[in-house]
Parts: structure tokens; C-alpha cells; sequence
């Protein structure tokens, strides 16, 4: 929610090229031209969060990494299409820009959507690039189950779910 003017315009920027050569990158890594973009984009990324309020996707992958540990870049892969299938509704002209970015077509979608259009983007980005899901990451169920309540209270301690763009409580 709080951010400095240059953070929307670099996060975009950042998407469009990560949208445009991340495939590519993750299939020929030797590649420098694409292995350079990736790393603008990273830094175009980092630069614009560090100099805005994180929101609750940074604190529910941080706290799967601490109760799993699974790394920060993992956990938020894998959080990532969960957490804009719980947000985009709540921002339909941001996410309408970042689904641009990421060049999928609106032409004629209403802003819902659009906005749905990032949700189907970023899954399909996800399984192209191999991102395991939460299921086939922790393979004990049960554990999972019984530290969920244990995770949402962290989670919602880090006081990071008021910077998301929906409203989120610890039982939602």
C-alpha cells in the first residue's frame, strides 16, 4: 500500500521482462543477453520492493520457509498464483497493467476479467517453469494441517497482511 513513486513503474517494467524471458532463460541458461535481462528485471524488482510495504505474500513465504525449511525464492513461487487468486479482485486497474505487462491480451475483458487474466498467467508460468506445488513440496499432510493455525498467527504477526491489496485475517 505505501511506496515511493519509482516502485510501480520498475515493478512493471521488471514483470514485462520476466513475463517476455523467463522461459526462455529457464531453458537455455547459458544464453548471457537473456541471463542479463533476468537480472535487470531482478534488480528492477528488488529496487521497487525495497522501497515499498511488503505485503502478505512475502510473510506467508517467509513463513513456509521457517515451519518447512524451504527456501524464501521457492516458498514464493509456490505462494505466488495463490495469493493473486486471493487478491486480484481487490485491484482490478494494478492488476490490468501487470497482465499487460506480462502481454496478455485484454482487449474487450472487463476489469475482472483482466485481472483474472494475471491469476491464469502466472499459473501457467509456474508449471512451465516447473514450480512444485505446496502438495508435492511437503509431502506430509497431516504436518502441514497441524501447523496451519501456528502459521497464520505468524503470518498475521509480521503485520504484513495490512499492506495487501485485500483484506486479510488470520482465519482468511
Amino acid at each position: 500500500k505505501k511506496q515511493l513513486p519509482l516502485c510501480a513503474p520498475l515493478a512493471l517494467s521488471a514483470i514485462e521482462i520476466m513475463g517476455r524471458t523467463l522461459r526462455d532463460a529457464w531453458c537455455n541458461g547459458d544464453d548471457l543477453k537473456l541471463r542479463s535481462e533476468i537480472m535487470l528485471g531482478s534488480v528492477q524488482s528488488a529496487i521497487a520492493a525495497h522501497n515499498s510495504s511488503l505485503s502478505l505474500l512475502h510473510a506467508m513465504a517467509y513463513t513456509l520457509g521457517n515451519f518447512f525449511s524451504m527456501p524464501y525464492g521457492l516458498a514464493y513461487s509456490v505462494m505466488l498464483p495463490h495469493w493473486l487468486d486471493f487478491c486480484h479482485l481487490a485491484k482490478h486497474s494494478e492488476f490490468a497493467q501487470i497482465a499487460r505487462a506480462l502481454g496478455e491480451s485484454t482487449d474487450g475483458l472487463n476489469a475482472a476479467d483482466t485481472a483474472e487474466r494475471v491469476v491464469i498467467a502466472i499459473k501457467r508460468l509456474c508449471t512451465d517453469l516447473e514450480i512444485p506445488t505446496l502438495r508435492e513440496l511437503i509431502k506430509d499432510s497431516l504436518t502441514f494441517e497441524n501447523e496451519i493455525e501456528k502459521m497464520a498467527q505468524h503470518v498475521h504477526a509480521t503485520g504484513l497482511a495490512a499492506n495487501n491489496a485485500r483484506f486479510a485475517t488470520p482465519t482468511r
